[in-house]
């Protein structure tokens, strides 16, 4: 008995490790150094991506690996900037893609699921092309892969939770200022628990809160998302009351939690009263008291499921 639960266990590491494990490292880019740019054609078009390695990444240990998208109009270096996930300070474990976005005719970046969307590029596809170009160089563990982004990145983001074909290789998604275009969710056939978070501010034009029709197509108020996120993942206990934020003034920044079948914290939303179109604790500071920063939460809700 002992010896066939043995045989399980190394039999279940093998299944979740990439099959670089125990490789030679990669010449660059260098663990803790500066991420390096990437490239890779998906769907016939030549694409890019920056790639983050943490300081201590070895291929002999499976690293759990974030994939974090940009907004509109923006870009993989931006993302970084905004996110911190390059910095020791937050991230000393996860390896980070950033992704970019397909230019278009403008020569401005964007992720499927809007109106201003590029028409026939699959970010989908280029997602899961990425993933296989890094499972296959790294050793990352399978189990422990996870997405997250801001604004339109935040809107694919939600895509991908509800890809019948890409969610499940995700164990949690996060997004700040989530641009949840009708095109990011519907249809939506997770096939499984897939654990969400959001930050949203009630001070955001560009993407407000109560919805309403945008840029990118018709918006539905980011409450009843997260709602319907949370029945999407069977949370049948249903949703906690709205509490202030542990370090936040009172009354500043809501937390509501959806616990489901006994677990908690499997969908999370930040509701910040004072918060803009931002990333908080990078792209806006101020008034301390009165937001949480997001970068932290969203490391420890990855951490909380694999």
């Amino acid at each position: 008995m002992q010896f066939s639960a043995l045989l399980l266990t190394a039999l279940s590491l093998v299944a979740t490790a990439a099959a670089s494990c125990g490789d030679a490292l990669p010449s660059s880019p260098t663990p803790g150094g500066s991420s390096e740019l990437r490239y890779i054609t998906s769907g016939g078009i030549s694409r890019t991506y920056r790639l983050y390695l943490p300081e201590g990444y070895t291929n002999n240990d499976a690293a759990p690996l974030i994939f974090s998208f940009h907004g509109n109009g923006g870009n993989a270096t931006k993302q970084e900037q905004i996110s911190k996930f390059s910095e020791p300070e937050f991230n000393t474990k996860y390896v980070v893609v950033y992704g970019n976005g397909a230019k278009n005719d403008k020569g401005s970046r964007s992720w499927e699921g809007a109106s201003y969307s590029n028409e026939g590029v699959s970010d989908v596809q280029y997602t899961a092309d990425v993933l296989a170009a890094v499972e296959e160089e790294l050793c990352i563990d399978s189990d422990r892969v996870y997405a997250n982004g801001k604004s339109n990145g935040g809107g694919f983001v939600g895509l991908l939770s509800c890809s019948s074909t890409l969610a499940p290789k995700f164990a949690a998604f996060a997004a700040v200022s989530g641009a949840f275009y009708t095109g990011t969710h519907e249809p939506c056939n997770p096939g499984g628990v897939r654990p969400f978070m959001e930050f949203h501010g009630m001070a955001d034009n560009v993407i407000p809160y109560i919805g309403g029709e945008k840029k990118g197509g018709t918006l539905g108020r980011v409450d009843d998302y997260m709602q319907t996120k949370a029945e999407l993942n069977g949370c049948a206990d249903g949703e906690g009351p709205d509490v202030t934020a542990k370090g936040a003034a009172e009354g500043e920044v809501w937390r509501r939690e959806w616990k489901c079948g006994g677990d908690k914290n499997v969908v999370v939303h930040y509701n910040e009263t004072v918060l803009a179109h931002s990333w908080p604790g990078t792209e806006q500071t101020q008034p301390e008291n009165e937001l949480v920063y997001a970068t932290q939460p969203i490391l420890d809700f990855f951490e909380l499921w694999s």
